[in-house]
């Protein structure tokens, strides 16, 4: 009921409480769903519409606790869980791009330096690249993923650990020379990762767990190959033999899968713990007021296809059609065999995760969206 406190008599209330149903201040039919029903009911229809394996999200609303929801299986009749864990791919760089910001902070970088003060020469890398660049993706760096090497190197030895700089072997000639255009490259990234081990004298997981998940209580999120995962993983499914059926991750070795993505995209987690680290990011929690503002100054970018029209510092602002013309920001990430989504409504202070365990990109698009309509018809 807010700030407020009225007093009424035994009857007044009686007589109010079979009338309507007061939630959070506001008034509702008692035969009106609720919201937990209405999220609910949102992934349960988008796993039927867009023929969805599994599905898991929350949302983190102001002054409410985190509401969570799964649809859909795992594998085989294992229905998923609340507390299984996902990859969840780029939205890793959000914690690595904090990271780095609050190195920054204490003085330990500037985000002008080049590359030179830090890592010696890499071909195909030009060492005048500023650490800036390398965090909102206008260093022109080849992105590895696609050198027509990857699959190939990737499926050779499936039980290999690649070291950063075996990843950078993968790196061919630059889109475009530093700060000059934007192209979304994951090797820059693995190059913050190691500037971040330089600075530190620490593995990178060691500094984001002793930053962010630890403070924050983070318990269900991890990083692959680094640490060792606690809980259980969700099955993903994609397409590694080449034939016409996905496969189940979880049939093999996954030590090149994520060690070949570090701090690209090698980190853990559940939909609870990314929309509270979302929301702490956001809110200030974890950068001072005037690092956040440089976290969220976005580089403009048109490129079709894509869910985002500008890029801040290992953030992305997706388009309005996105997210029911609202501004938003976060991160999404695809890995082989899952995807998955991380929002933030300004306007709101709400928090949204998707996770699904598939390719299919319109389950969690769709999916974000129904979540997304939940909340402006909650607000509003």
């Amino acid at each position: 009921m807010g700030r407020y406190t009225r007093y009424y008599t035994t009857a007044s209330v009686l007589i109010l409480c079979s009338a309507l149903l007061f939630v959070n201040g506001c008034e509702k039919s008692p035969n009106e769903p609720t919201l937990t029903q209405e999220f609910q009911e949102a992934l349960d229809n988008c796993l039927e519409l867009h023929d969805a394996l599994g599905i898991s999200a929350a949302v983190l609303m102001p002054d409410q606790d985190v509401w969570m929801g799964t649809s859909g299986i795992s594998h085989d009749d294992v229905p998923l869980d609340e507390d299984m864990l996902f990859y969840i791919a780029s939205v890793t760089k959000t914690f690595v791009a904090a990271c780095i910001l609050q190195l920054a902070e204490e003085g330990e970088l500037t985000l002008e330096d080049s590359l030179y003060h830090w890592l010696p020469a890499i071909p195909n890398v030009d060492s005048t690249i500023t650490i800036r660049q390398l965090l909102n993706h206008t260093s022109g760096v080849f992105d590895y993923y696609y050198n027509p090497a990857y699959d190939d190197s990737l499926t050779a030895d499936l039980t290999r650990r690649w070291m950063p700089e075996e990843i950078l072997t993968l790196v061919a000639e630059p889109y475009f020379p530093p700060g000059t255009d934007y192209h979304y490259s994951n090797t820059n990234y693995i190059l913050l990762g190691m500037i971040i081990q330089d600075a530190t004298g620490n593995e990178v997981s060691a500094e984001i767990r002793n930053r962010f998940l630890g403070p924050l209580g983070l318990t269900q999120t991890f990083f692959e190959v680094e640490e060792t995962i606690q809980g259980e993983l969700v099955h993903g499914w994609a397409d590694v033999d080449d034939d016409p059926d996905a496969d189940d991750l979880m049939d093999y070795p996954l030590t090149a899968f994520f060690s070949l993505e570090w701090t690209a995209g090698a980190m853990v987690s559940t939909p609870d713990d990314i929309v509270r680290w979302a929301s702490a990011l956001f809110n200030g929690d974890v950068l001072s007021a005037a690092t956040l503002s440089q976290m969220l100054t976005f580089y403009p970018y048109s490129m079709e296809g894509q869910a985002g029209n500008g890029y801040g510092l290992g953030v992305s602002r997706f388009k309005p059609e996105i997210v029911r013309g609202e501004l938003a920001f976060g991160h999404g990430g695809t890995v082989y065999g899952y995807r998955n989504v991380m929002i933030y409504l300004p306007d709101y202070g709400v928090s949204i995760s998707v996770m699904i365990n598939e390719m299919n990109p319109n389950s969690l698009w769709g999916t974000l969206e129904a979540l997304v309509e939940v909340v402006l018809d909650y607000v509003a």
